[in-house]
């Protein structure tokens, strides 16, 4: 592999750095089912295209960008989250250089597998010496009382996180849930877009593998009513019979993710909310 800093965690899961066109093209022979990537679209040796690049082989693409300067503790949740749905199956975890992602792998192992200290440092200990920045959100996150995997349990102490502002928690209610993905996707069948918006925030972030082919955005992040309002447009013009069908609801930590059946097969899309109950941002996920 071209990636720096490669390693095997389990026989489920390799973490490492960039991925390559080349190590991309070699998946399939590992028996990956998804790839996650924690790193920016901005990073110096991010990939263009790495999210068509990936789910032309078959496999499934989770981006969840996460500032080198400030991870957040519902980045992590939604990874943890994320590994959960593809329980039993063989995952790929890289961010620029493997040093987000061996922090992540560590807290996984600590917090939801219940391994050791010794156990839980692989592979983070190959890998780097976490800075400051990172060994401040590495303890907020072990102060959680409860496993993060299921919910918070009130605030955490302000000692325990002093690199970061209050967490803002907001446990998501099942009839909530339900009733957002029943009108999010009637809202879809009707191509009603003013409908469709209704649900979000002015300046939400909408990031999605489509995004770098039907919008030109190489990024697939797309920020604001106007400029996603415009991309929706489009794929509604492109794709007359667009139709959804919802699977299942599973509801998070600040978060919801609905799994549905479109005109792309098996879809899957992650929603973040705020105080009033409105979409600050969204992540589309396909087969």
């Amino acid at each position: 592999m071209d990636a720096e800093n490669t390693h095997q965690v389990f026989d489920w899961l390799w973490t490492s750095g960039q991925l390559s066109e080349k190590d991309i093209a070699c998946l399939p022979a590992l028996g990956i089912e998804a790839v996650i990537n924690l790193a920016l679209p901005t990073s110096s040796n991010a990939l263009p295209g790495e999210a068509e690049f990936v789910t032309r082989q078959g496999i499934a693409y989770i981006h969840i960008p996460v500032e080198w300067e400030r991870p957040e503790l519902h980045q992590l949740v939604q990874f943890f989250g994320t590994l959960k749905v593809f329980e039993s199956r063989k995952v790929w975890v890289h961010c620029a250089k493997n040093m987000r992602v061996s922090a992540f792998i560590y807290l996984y192992r600590r917090l939801c597998l219940a391994e050791s200290e010794e156990a839980s440092v692989h592979p983070m200990q190959e890998v780097w010496v976490p800075n400051e920045t990172w060994r401040a959100f590495i303890r907020n996150a072990l102060s959680v009382r409860s496993n993060p995997l299921y919910s918070f349990e009130g605030d955490v102490p302000k000692a325990a996180r002093p690199q970061f502002e209050p967490l803002e928690v907001i446990m998501i209610d099942k009839g909530f849930a339900d009733h957002f993905a029943t009108d999010w996707i009637d809202s879809w069948n009707r191509h009603d877009l003013d409908r469709i918006l209704s649900h979000y925030t002015d300046d939400f972030e909408m990031s999605s593998p489509v995004i770098i082919k039907v919008a030109g955005e190489p990024s697939g992040t797309l920020k604001g009513k106007e400029a996603v309002g415009s991309y929706w447009t489009k794929a509604l013009r492109l794709v007359p019979n667009l139709h959804f069908e919802l699977v299942t609801t599973l509801v998070g930590v600040n978060s919801i993710t609905l799994y549905y059946k479109g005109v792309r097969g098996p879809s899957a899309e992650v929603f973040h909310f705020n105080q009033d109950g409105k979409v600050t941002k969204a992540y589309a996920h396909y087969l």
